[in-house]
């Protein structure tokens, strides 16, 4: 008999809830009572939990349970979870998991209780998402519930009630199968159960892979580096990155493309990288300075360049050409950093943190490689990727997460951490909203050393960093790569100190404390910090003329003014900073690179 799709789908729900009561019947340990279960469906999946007992005792470990049931055969993440009093004390992540229609999963973890745990109702949460966490199938926030007790204490008594155990004693098949014909999967994704709006973060250590060809384990660090220069650089510290903007726009006349005959500028640079055992980076910064938004404020203009047909079709050529040269090696990895704020521009302008919800020129510019792809910046995004993919798979891709475009610059309102945490997963959102294969996120301290503001733009000292503001900086980068599950390059870290004399807060010798912080520690304790956030690399650079250079830009050779707020160290060299950074990353590798959790 042929049923409607309504009624095969509640079928199956039924099917499978009375094959979970039925699995945990013949599971449970029958010298205690099982944790409360909670059956959910939603989404072609139906899931409950237990634990060995329902009360629990500090100080002491207890096995927990989960079952899932699909209705039809396909790969995912579970996403285990528990909740206490205080929030979520514990997490198992499992990837890759294979389910076969209509049978059963079982998935078990030991909860070391602590000795220390707030007594009361703990909560067993289940999710399963697509592979990427960028897609919730299925969210249960009460597949059981567990009971802790203080030891020697009794536990107090559940508000919820657990449901009636089955009559039936008969031992239950690990791996029982449901007959009932289950229903394809729905096309459209059902929203999570509030408040469960997003993927929860994992905890710390349950950090993304690295992408596919990225080309070490370890923390490594890099420059911005002038084309030609590689060789110099080399010596100066076994650098594993060099970076080099393009920039110009794409139909001024004036951009990347022409600055050799048809590009071959890309050519070169990944040449000259490649033969000094570096890889090459590229900041692709390019839409601002396109015609017409080049005359407006950059925010005003990114925005109305990307409704701008004839403009995004220069783009996506100009964009596509990089991928050309850049495709021209296929053994060697090229990074390509899309558009530094561009996406900070944006998420100001979407509505929920949707990329979708703002317009842009995609498939109406005629590119037969992006027909079909949404006239949205969500389809921007994707665009960007199909060209790579097209063209120049040996290219990962960089998106820059901007702390200002989540609308709260933390580096000058000082949250506190549970805003900082809100912004974190509130960036990763409007990431994930993209739809782009993105493979690595960039993130900045600053574009300028501290004391260009101060002087330069009488900031009053307001961009200095103190511990506060580093540690809420890694709280923030954690909680995004948690969500959007990407590593981060910390990228145009100022090169300014205060340490040596030439750092007398003129021109080109500005002061900062960036490398200082980063560098000049020999615990390693503030690197970690951020290692363990999911950076992966730090690119040390200048983000205007006048900051400070690990060069000579300023041609005045070797400097000793008088020494200013205590920096008195001698320079060791003509570098504008005095040959601090280049001494610290000559010592950094000499005491060998960080490896990467």
């Amino acid at each position: 008999m042929r049923y409607p799709t309504n009624v095969r789908h509640r079928r199956w729900l039924i099917g499978a809830g009375a094959l979970l009561l039925a699995v945990i019947a013949g599971a449970a340990p029958r010298a205690a009572s099982p944790a409360v279960a909670m059956p959910q469906n939603a989404g072609g999946f139906m899931t409950m939990a237990q634990s060995a007992s329902a009360k629990a005792t500090a100080g002491s470990p207890t096995l927990i349970t989960t079952y899932a049931v699909a209705a039809n055969t396909n790969t995912a993440l579970v996403d285990i979870e528990v909740y206490g009093p205080s929030g979520r004390v514990l997490q198992d992540v499992r990837t890759n998991q294979g389910f076969t229609a209509g049978v059963t999963r079982s998935f078990t973890m030991s909860w070391p209780v602590p000795a220390d745990a707030a007594a009361g109702a703990y909560t067993v949460r289940v999710g399963i998402f697509s592979a990427d966490w960028r897609t919730l199938y299925h969210w249960n926030s009460n597949a059981a519930v567990i009971t802790v007790s203080s030891p020697g204490q009794a536990p107090p008594t559940p508000t919820t009630a657990p449901p009636a155990r089955p009559t039936s004693t008969a031992a239950t098949p690990a791996r029982p199968t449901i007959t009932v014909a289950a229903p394809a999967r729905p096309t459209n994704t059902p929203a999570p159960p509030q408040p469960i709006a997003t993927p929860r973060p994992p905890l710390a250590g349950a950090l993304p892979p690295l992408p596919a060809r990225w080309p070490s384990s370890m923390l490594q660090l890099g420059m911005a580096d002038s084309p030609g220069d590689a060789a110099s650089l080399r010596q100066m510290a076994p650098f594993a990155f060099r970076y080099q903007y393009l920039a110009g726009g794409v139909n001024t006349g004036s951009g990347w493309a022409n600055w050799n005959a048809n590009g071959a500028f890309v050519t070169n640079y990944i040449q000259d990288s490649v033969a000094n055992g570096m890889t090459p980076v590229f900041s692709y910064y390019m839409i601002a300075q396109s015609s017409p938004g080049n005359g407006q404020d950059e925010s005003t203009g990114v925005y109305d360049n990307l409704q701008n047909a004839a403009t995004m079709t220069a783009y996506y050529n100009d964009l596509k050409l990089f991928f050309q040269r850049a495709g021209a090696y296929p053994g060697n990895t090229v990074v390509l950093q899309v558009e530094p704020d561009l996406w900070g521009f944006i998420e100001q302008r979407a509505s929920n943190d949707d990329a979708g919800s703002v317009p842009a020129r995609v498939s109406s510019t005629g590119l037969p490689e992006l027909a079909g792809l949404p006239e949205t910046f969500a389809g921007f995004a994707q665009a960007v990727a199909r060209l790579r993919d097209r063209y120049a798979p040996n290219v990962l891709l960089g998106y820059h997460v901007s702390t200002w475009g989540t609308g709260n610059d933390i580096a000058l309102s000082n949250p506190p951490d549970a805003t900082v945490d809100a912004l974190g997963q509130k960036a990763a959102r409007f990431f994930n909203s993209l739809g782009g294969s993105f493979d690595i996120a960039f993130a900045e301290f600053s574009d300028r050393d501290a004391a260009f503001k101060q002087f330069q733009y009488g900031d009053g000292a307001a961009s200095w960093w103190d511990a506060g503001d580093f540690a809420r900086e890694a709280r923030f980068l954690a909680q995004f790569v948690a969500v959007s599950r990407k590593r981060v390059v910390m990228w145009q870290v100022p090169l300014g100190n205060t340490k040596m004399r030439a750092m007398n807060n003129t021109w080109d010798h500005y002061q900062d404390n960036r490398v200082e912080w980063l560098l000049d520690d020999p615990s390693r304790a503030n690197l970690n910090a951020y290692v363990q956030a999911g950076v992966v690399a730090f690119l040390f650079g200048r983000g205007a003329d006048g900051a400070t250079c690990a060069c000579d830009a300023a041609g005045d050779g070797v400097t000793n003014p008088a020494p200013i707020d205590g920096n008195t160290g001698t320079s060791t060299s003509a570098d504008d900073d005095g040959g601090f950074f280049r001494q610290k990353a000559a010592a950094y590798y000499s005491a060998g690179a960080a490896p990467l959790p």
